[in-house]
């Protein structure tokens, strides 16, 4: 395989396990006219299979596909069935019940009545669509891998016969196409291809990126982590007889970034004490100022803030 076709079949399965969640080992679906060319162009199933998913597979044989693939068969012997049929040893058997609507079994059904059935789940009237198991289809054109032309003109009669009887040759590639989320292989000329996403396969994940898109980014994982811590806040209330209420969301810390630094308390304390002894000298020098002024006399010059001495001199030197 090319590496440029290689990385494109890697792309297409990352899609379907993004959005569909498949996963290995991968159940694959093989048509009766895919098992006619795979013999027909000596392809190893299990290795295409898994060159071309990328991945580990399990491929199935319906009853019904075998059904249409022993026709004409007697299956005994060597000659009593099909040389590409493989035995149930590489490719298991995968059985199916189709019900009508009354919800009775209908036994063997038109293959590719079955595998549709098998891919959507078996929705009945206006029920959607769904490939709930996974399925991967494998299929290939009616007259891929037939040599003879004998065999293929056979077939071909036969095709027209159904035509005339109001029994079209179903296209299962075609309806399959309409199920969102169907990868689907085809064998062409000795090479196996993976399909591009379908139209309705597309139009599904633009549903799911649009409710996204609504619930905002996260938003189911946001919602599944709230159903978690409720459910444990209910056991804990369960647990202590309902005594605790629902904790409340604390209020967030601020960015430490944008705080400003706190000074520590003993330069506090050495500011503070700085300051209080500077107010007490200017208090003390203010106080020493105030006792030293006072008014000055009338004749002798003498200040009123003077000591009770030097008045009494005064006195003593006038009655002299």
């Amino acid at each position: 395989m090319k590496a440029k076709r290689s990385k494109r079949f890697r792309k297409i399965m990352h899609i379907y396990q993004l959005h569909y969640a498949f996963r290995e080992p991968y159940q694959v679906l093989i048509t009766s006219d895919c098992l006619r060319a795979i013999h027909a162009f000596s392809m190893p199933t299990y290795q295409f299979f898994e060159n071309t998913l990328h991945g580990k597979v399990m491929p199935y044989i319906t009853q019904c596909t075998l059904a249409k693939v022993m026709e004409g068969y007697s299956g005994r012997g060597r000659d009593g069935r099909p040389a590409y049929l493989p035995p149930p040893t590489e490719i298991p058997l995968r059985y199916c019940k189709h019900k009508d609507a009354e919800g009775q079994e209908r036994g063997v059904v038109p293959e590719a009545e079955c595998i549709l059935d098998l891919i959507s789940g078996q929705a009945k009237g206006n029920e959607q669509r769904k490939n709930k198991n996974h399925y991967i289809l494998a299929a290939a054109d009616w007259d891929e891998g037939i040599k003879d032309p004998k065999e293929r003109q056979k077939l071909d009669t036969e095709r027209r016969k159904k035509l005339r009887a109001g029994q079209p040759d179903v296209d299962v590639r075609n309806h399959a196409r309409m199920i969102p989320g169907v990868p689907i292989v085809y064998v062409k000329k000795s090479i196996m291809e993976l399909e591009q996403p379908s139209v309705a396969t597309e139009r599904a994940i633009r549903g799911i990126e649009k409710d996204k898109f609504r619930d905002g980014v996260g938003g189911a994982a946001r919602g599944v982590k709230r159903g978690r811590e409720d459910d444990e806040s209910d056991e804990d209330d369960e647990r202590s007889g309902g005594q605790n209420a629902r904790r409340t969301q604390k209020p967030k810390a601020p960015n430490p970034m944008s705080i400003k630094k706190k000074k520590p308390k003993a330069e506090k304390n050495e500011i503070k004490s700085e300051a209080q002894d500077q107010a007490q000298s200017e208090n003390t020098s203010s106080g020493k100022q105030r006792k030293r002024r006072g008014k000055r006399g009338k004749g002798g010059g003498q200040d009123e803030g003077a000591t009770g001495e030097t008045k009494q001199e005064a006195d003593e030197h006038d009655l002299s």
